[in-house]
């Protein structure tokens, strides 16, 4: 969120939260594929 909405580089998120860029990018990744996972489920449940 904070990338989207508050328009911070890599570099500024890593050292406010205090991870490196390789956790960062990993925990993007995984919260992209929640999203996905969330929204074929919704989408499934709602074309039955």
């Amino acid at each position: 969120m904070m990338r989207e909405y508050l328009e911070a580089t890599s570099d500024e998120i890593c050292r406010v939260v205090n991870i490196t860029s390789d956790n960062l990018y990993t925990l993007i990744y995984r919260a992209r594929l929640q999203l996905q996972q969330c929204l074929s489920r919704k989408l499934t449940e709602r074309n039955r």
